[in-house]
This record gives C-alpha cells, sequence and structure tokens, in this order.
C-alpha cells in the first residue's frame, strides 16, 4: 500500500466511533482528582507506561504485517525524532529504533506514532504522548482483537472502549 493510501485510510479510522484506549484506568474517571492523579502519574510512572506501550507494539508488529508513521514535529523541536521523516513508513527501522521513537513520543508528549496494523482487519494505534494511546478500527469480532487485547493485559493495563464507564 502506498503511504499517501495508508495515511488516507488511518484519516478515516480516525473518524470511525469505534475507537479504545489503552489506559492504566479500567473505567473513565469524572471527579476531579483525576487531574491530581494524572500528574502524579506522569511525573512517577510515564517511563514505567512508555515501557508497556513499547512492548506491546514490538510484539503486534512482529504478529502483524504493519505500517508505521512519525507525525509532524512541533515548530522548534529540536531531539531525536528530528533523524525521521514525518510521514514516511518507518517500520524498516530496528525494534530499538522504534522503542526509541515511541518512548520520546510518550515521555516528552512530542510528535505522535501512528501505526496502521492487521491482515484480517484494518486498525490504527496512535500514540499520542503521556497517557495517550488510541486503537482505532479494531473490531471485537476480528483476531487482532484478541490478540491486542492479551498483549495489553499482559502489561497491566486496560483496553476499553472510548468513553465506556
Amino acid at each position: 500500500m502506498k503511504t499517501t493510501d495508508s495515511l488516507e485510510l488511518i484519516g478515516s479510522l480516525h473518524e470511525q466511533e469505534n475507537c479504545h484506549v489503552i489506559d492504566f484506568l479500567p473505567k473513565v474517571m469524572e471527579s476531579r482528582d483525576f487531574f491530581e492523579l494524572e500528574e502524579y502519574m506522569v511525573s512517577h510512572y510515564i517511563d514505567d507506561f512508555a515501557d508497556s506501550i513499547i512492548r506491546i507494539v514490538l510484539k503486534m508488529i512482529c504478529y502483524e504485517p504493519s505500517q508505521i508513521y512519525l507525525t509532524e514535529l512541533p515548530e522548534g523541536y529540536a531531539g531525536i525524532l528530528e533523524r525521521y521523516p514525518a510521514d514516511t513508513d518507518l517500520r524498516y527501522l530496528s525494534l530499538e529504533e522504534t522503542a526509541e521513537i515511541i518512548r520520546e513520543v510518550i515521555v516528552k508528549d512530542r510528535s505522535s506514532v501512528q501505526i496502521l496494523a492487521g491482515s484480517t482487519c484494518r486498525f490504527n494505534i496512535s500514540i499520542n504522548g503521556w497517557y495517550s494511546v488510541d486503537v482505532y478500527g479494531l473490531k471485537q469480532d476480528c483476531s487482532e482483537y484478541e490478540l491486542i487485547a492479551a498483549l495489553v493485559r499482559q502489561e497491566g493495563l486496560f483496553l476499553r472502549k472510548a468513553g465506556d464507564l
């Protein structure tokens, strides 16, 4: 699949209502305590979360055909992500380099990583920084769903439908 077609597919998956989140919480927290908890988690556990997401993604891309894209960098950004061209399939990189990119995006909250994957049903894992990891287009009746759900459980995280309490 050409890069432009893949990026268009990612965009169309983002427009669908079928979205899951990979989260450290089992359900939405609507109290004002959420922001205090999130701040604490970012300052103390963001590296652990990044490690978990990296392990999920690295295993998943070895199971499923996938493409990996880094989106545009913020203006004035100076760091390791400058080495990688935006909107270019980076799946050819080593697992170590892929992990490095994901860590920078999560821990430093810079840019985003978009992973288009799946052979039975196509889905997108959108890693947007800190604790924001969304999965678009993943249907529960697809074999890929069970794989992602198992990998997420293995890391002690939760895969839940966006907005579900």
